[in-house]
């Protein structure tokens, strides 16, 4: 469990499996009133095929995030036969809970097979409550995979989530689920708690 961890430092890494500003990956366990500020830049130039980058974490399997933001730039570049999950918040979720948590920056993760989300890239599973992300979302390389604030959703539930339609390069959520998020917020640059 970590509570008021509070980070502010610049991450890169050579190797994409599992990075995040806070945790890289959180297994069964929580994360709370925590923060990280700074850029993370990872390229994978090892051979690693599957691995999820977040501002707050990599990976969260059957665990939370709540009352907790990021503000950062995320660049992460892996070759077109990897797999790799890229958000604001987490990379990839899994049978989780991610309420009342917000990201502000950029994301730019391009690959034919990254999914990318301005909060989650590859949610599944997972409740999503009160979240907000004022992001852009870099959609060029993999649109069908890329959303303002969910990359790709698979079995996954959501109440009152907001996106900043006004740094989103599309109106849309996500691609194959804009029902995901309740509205937008424009113009809305913080979140309090």
């Amino acid at each position: 469990e970590l509570i008021n961890v509070h980070s502010t430092i610049n991450l890169s890494a050579n190797a994409m499996s599992l990075t995040g500003g806070i945790a890289g990956e959180v297994l069964g366990g929580e994360i709370q009133k925590s923060s990280f500020r700074g850029n993370i830049t990872v390229a994978n130039t090892a051979s690693i095929l599957v691995g999820s980058i977040g501002g707050i974490s990599g990976d969260l399997v059957n665990g939370y995030i709540s009352d907790s933001y990021a503000s950062s730039i995320i660049t992460a570049t892996a070759s077109n036969t990897s797999n790799f999950n890229c958000g604001g918040g987490s990379g990839y979720s899994y049978g989780s809970n991610i309420s009342r948590s917000y990201f502000a920056g950029s994301i730019s993760c391009p690959g034919t097979n990254m999914k990318t989300g301005g909060l989650v890239g590859h949610l599944e599973n997972t409740f999503l409550s009160q979240n907000f992300t004022a992001s852009t979302v870099d959609r060029t390389v993999a649109p069908n995979a890329t959303g303002s604030l969910i990359g790709i959703s698979v079995n996954s539930t959501y109440d009152s989530n907001y996106f900043d339609s006004t740094l989103s390069q599309s109106s849309e959520c996500n691609h194959a689920l804009p029902a995901a998020c309740t509205g937008v917020n424009d113009g809305l640059t913080q979140a309090t708690y």
